[in-house]
């Protein structure tokens, strides 16, 4: 059976409209660990859309996973990971074996979305770097 850190930081979206844009806010901006069979998780409810959502993230040098999921899917996933059966899920975005990356995703409908780091065996074909994982966050929206 899998563990999780539930690191459920929870944040309003609320876009400021100046002009005939969008300001960019930033959601989450942190340096964090995620322990060896573990996942740590950001979630975000989205009140106006469209929103362009960009995730920057970088590890120590060892893999994890990047997941981006609406509420339904991540609780599917969440239920697999607390089970350890892994039950098939439909992720907005999901990129294994990351140690760099930026990516940009389109929200267009309203709800609660999820963004985890993942740090297990428990994905097929996902990353297992076999050791906790230091990485640096940041997630912003427009």
């Amino acid at each position: 059976m899998r563990q999780s850190v539930l690191l459920l930081v929870t944040a309003l979206l609320i876009l400021l409209a100046m002009g005939a844009g969008c300001v960019s806010q930033t959601l989450f901006d942190e340096t964090a660990y995620v322990d060896n069979d573990y996942e740590v998780h950001y979630s975000f409810e989205v009140i106006d859309t469209p929103v362009n959502l960009q995730i920057s993230l970088e590890t120590d040098g060892n893999p994890v996973d990047l997941i981006v999921l609406d509420e339904e899917n991540f609780n599917i996933f969440d239920d697999g990971i607390s089970s350890g059966i892994f039950k098939n899920f439909r992720a907005i975005g999901s990129n294994p074996f990351i140690i760099q990356t930026t990516e940009t995703y389109s929200l267009t409908n309203k709800g609660t979305y999820y963004i985890v780091i993942e740090n297990t065996d428990f994905l097929p074909n996902g990353a297992d770097a076999g050791q906790g994982v230091k990485y640096s966050i940041t997630i912003t929206a427009s």
